[in-house]
């Protein structure tokens, strides 16, 4: 995990189901195997990487991962708010991304609403979505990125044909 603030990351974290649709899966315990400040130590053994953070934000972040992605990765965001695909192609270059054979990809909405009850520690799932929503480019990427993210959160996920239609979404 690549983080302003690795100190205050436990090295497992809880996620409480108690009250969710997902009461039935029981408590969840996800192990962070690594916690950093500095992109190479996060992003270099990378297969999949997920940007979690507001779209102002994205630029400076892919910046900084650019270097360290590992060839054939894929990189994503939850929430594609903002022209995700636009900013991976200005920061990341689109002769780039097809020379190391990079998936840009975007979730439509988050997969679930959390609450934290101590930071980097445990937290509380409230509301699970039913299906998750994706779009890539390469287009013809979104099947095989639909798979990887259903196997991410156990959320069957649908194909979108494109990133406009998440810049375009009326949310949040």
């Amino acid at each position: 995990m690549l983080t302003r603030r690795p100190e205050v990351w436990e090295k497992e974290i809880t996620a409480y189901t108690q009250g969710s649709s997902w009461e039935s899966k029981g408590d969840m315990v996800g192990r962070l195997n690594v916690v950093s400040s500095k992109a190479q130590d996060v992003v270099s053994d990378a297969d999949v990487v997920i940007i979690c953070s507001p779209a102002h934000t994205k630029n400076e972040i892919l910046a900084e991962i650019k270097p360290y992605l590992k060839r054939g990765a894929l990189i994503g965001t939850i929430f594609g708010q903002g022209a995700f695909d636009l900013q991976a192609m200005h920061i990341l270059g689109k002769e780039n991304i097809l020379e190391r054979n990079l998936t840009i990809f975007s979730l439509q909405y988050v997969p679930f609403i959390c609450k934290a009850i101590t930071y980097g520690k445990d937290i509380n799932i409230i509301g699970p979505k039913k299906h998750l929503y994706v779009t890539s480019y390469p287009i013809d990427r979104v099947h095989y990125v639909c798979q990887v993210m259903t196997n991410c959160y156990f959320i069957p996920t649908v194909p979108i044909p494109s990133f406009l239609n998440l810049t375009l979404c009326p949310s949040n």
